[in-house]
């Protein structure tokens, strides 16, 4: 979609959604269905990891490889026990193997994260970059996104990105995901109420789906999920975020003030937009 940097973004609806969104044909398998690979989740924040993770499957992705340390396994093998595992300390991620990537979620910022980090920026393969991935970005240099990437920043992380303060971010949030999107190539996803979708060719969206009630631990985890599940499944990276955005907020309105976000990934497939 070619728009004027200056034109008013598009505020998303049912029937555009509904356009992009992949449906399974009959023969379907789970080979064809895209396999994700989750670069998430360290010591204290494992949560993180498996909610995108069970996000991913709910949003379609036929296949999940985890990349986390043994010790771990335990944890995730039962949490998940859909998905498949890799570890990092015991052999290289070839992160070229995969449909989608989900980097940063609980990631950390230690050197063994920031070796995962630096592998995925090399893979030829479309990615979400959220979180510890995005903290990254903004504190080392030289480290720059991979060609094919979604990036989910809130307001805080978009400022340090930025170079600037939160309140300078919320006080033009179109204008700072369409300058960034443009700059280093990448689709925003700048979060929160109404969250913004900037594209690098300056067009952007204006998402109306979402609750109050989100504004609880883990929901970006899950929508980074969604997000490389649509990337897996043959959409764009404009079509995933924009679709991946619009899901999620459909996913936590079904819900009541108190729910978590293990309740939101449970409504993720009776809140498929139709």
């Amino acid at each position: 979609m070619l728009m004027s940097p200056s034109a008013e973004p598009r505020e998303t609806d049912a029937a555009l959604v509904g356009a992009w969104l992949p449906r399974r044909t009959l023969d379907a398998h789970k080979g064809s269905q895209g396999h994700v690979l989750t670069l998430a989740g360290s010591r204290g924040m494992m949560g993180a990891a498996m909610f995108a993770a069970q996000a991913a499957f709910r949003a379609g992705a036929g296949l999940v490889t985890m990349a986390v340390s043994r010790e771990y396994y335990p944890i995730l093998a039962v949490s998940v026990p859909e998905a498949l595992f890799v570890f990092p300390e015991e052999t290289d991620v070839a992160a070229e193997r995969y449909d989608a990537l989900v980097v940063g979620p609980g990631l950390s910022r230690r050197p063994e994260a920031a070796a995962l980090i630096q592998t995925a920026a090399g893979a030829p393969v479309s990615q979400v970059w959220d979180a510890d991935a995005l903290n990254m970005i903004a504190e080392t240099e030289g480290l720059a996104y991979p060609a094919r990437c979604v990036i989910t920043p809130h307001s805080g992380e978009m400022a340090r990105l930025c170079g600037v303060s939160p309140a300078e971010i919320q006080s033009d949030r179109i204008g700072a995901a369409r300058r960034y999107a443009a700059e280093k190539g990448v689709v925003t996803v700048l979060k929160g109420h109404r969250t913004v979708i900037a594209v690098p060719d300056g067009g952007a969206y204006v998402n109306p789906t979402g609750s109050p009630a989100m504004a609880s631990a883990g929901m970006g985890d899950a929508l980074a999920g969604m997000i490389a599940a649509l990337l897996a499944q043959g959409l764009s990276l404009e079509q995933a975020a924009v679709c991946g955005v619009y899901w999620h907020g459909l996913a936590g309105q079904r819900l009541m003030e108190g729910m978590t976000v293990t309740d939101l990934i449970r409504e993720i497939p009776a809140a498929w937009p139709t």
